[in-house]
């Protein structure tokens, strides 16, 4: 019930979502994220760590947390979630307050594609407690790098409030997210580790460079590989 792994592949925009009583008692939203809505459906009163609460909650509850960080993605963004038991699902929707004028409801199908992609991560985040295990494939994926780098921060204040976090990614937006949380003293330098995998030309082993990053938020090391395909590619470009 401490362990919650959001794979790659999730569950993507749909009408209507699946019920899955026996997945949220074990606390979990499923490893695609396929009931996350069922899970703020029920909870949406649950309270969350103070530290997780985003600046402009008025209370700890998830389900105005989930939707108040969401905010940092889609702005002025409210996820509703209602089920329907005569169905058997779960309905969710999403609003958009402008000053004193609020939306009709939209369809997952008819809001961005990453909204709901990263809906279980923000989720799975905010419902954690402190010695949790979080493990999240590709958080970037269908994120723009504003929307990255807001998931890394709060990443961060999960990981320096005793939630572990580990991400498998491949944004350079999204290491530099912790790095600006490192220097802006959210995460201490020593509650973060970066571990780059790579093979050298003609060899199977796998080999793998641990980078620190310092209360500056600089890393010590660049290996070959490491997010320096910009910098290459710069290079390029500039020649005349």
């Amino acid at each position: 019930k401490s362990f919650q792994y959001i794979a790659t592949e999730r569950v993507t925009p749909m009408i209507t979502y699946s019920l899955s009583d026996e997945t949220l008692e074990q606390n979990q939203i499923g490893t695609k994220g396929e009931y996350t809505a069922h899970y703020l459906a029920r909870y949406r009163h649950q309270v969350i760590l103070k530290n997780l609460r985003h600046k402009d909650s008025k209370t700890s509850q998830l389900l105005e947390n989930v939707s108040l960080w969401l905010s940092e993605i889609s702005e002025n963004i409210e996820v509703k979630a209602k089920v329907y038991e005569e169905l058997q699902s779960v309905d969710l929707k999403y609003t958009y307050t402008y000053g004193k004028t609020t939306t009709q409801d939209f369809t997952p199908l008819n809001v961005g594609f990453g909204i709901t992609y990263v809906l279980p991560i923000i989720t799975a985040i905010l419902k954690a407690k402190e010695g949790d295990l979080i493990i999240i494939e590709n958080p970037e994926t269908h994120l723009h790098p504003k929307a990255q780098s807001k998931i890394a921060m709060l990443c961060s204040i999960a990981a320096a409030n005793g939630i572990q976090i580990i991400l498998e990614t491949h944004s350079d937006h999204i290491l530099n997210g912790i790095r600006v949380a490192t220097k802006e003293n959210i995460l201490e330098p020593e509650q973060s580790k970066i571990y780059y995998f790579r093979k050298d030309k003609d060899n199977l082993e796998t080999k793998i460079d641990q980078i620190n990053i310092d209360s500056n938020g600089a890393i010590d090391r660049y290996p070959k590989g490491f997010f320096d395909q910009f910098d290459e590619d710069l290079d390029r470009l500039i020649v005349w």
